[in-house]
């Protein structure tokens, strides 16, 4: 498949974690299943942080989706285990100061939104993975 564009929405705390497995790999939560399993190859992952509504990362996606139960993010849902993964490799990271703000990239397109600009906010608090027509000039 490839080049398919995803907008993953993360805490700093699980962005951490994720950082310091070296962007090694992405879980996605169970209610993201479909989406999941549809990532894929040369598919690119454009990292949104929730608590500092800052964009901090991309990385471009190396294998197919796989399941693994090993615990490694939090949630809320003390069963979630972000079952769906894929193995990725870091693009662009940036450091906590330098994330970009997300108020000033509406621009980036995901479908199914439904938010008006003035709830921008709200898309990214209805779900982990978003599909984006692109973000190749975002960062």
């Amino acid at each position: 498949m490839g080049k398919t564009f995803w907008m993953l929405v993360t805490t700093q705390e699980n962005l951490d974690i994720t950082r310091s497995r070296g962007f090694s790999m992405q879980g996605v939560d169970t209610k993201n299943r479909k989406k999941a399993v549809r990532m894929g190859p040369e598919d690119r992952v454009l990292y949104y942080v929730s608590d500092k509504k800052g964009f901090a990362a991309t990385a471009t996606v190396t294998s197919d989706s796989f399941e693994d139960e090993e615990r490694i993010w939090k949630h809320h849902r003390e069963k979630e285990v972000f079952p769906h993964r894929v193995e990725l490799n870091a693009d662009v990271v940036l450091d906590e100061p330098d994330y970009i703000d997300g108020f000033g990239r509406i621009h980036c397109d995901c479908r199914g939104s439904g938010y008006p600009r003035s709830l921008f906010d709200l898309r990214f608090k209805c779900g982990t993975n978003h599909e984006c027509a692109s973000y190749d000039n975002f960062l």
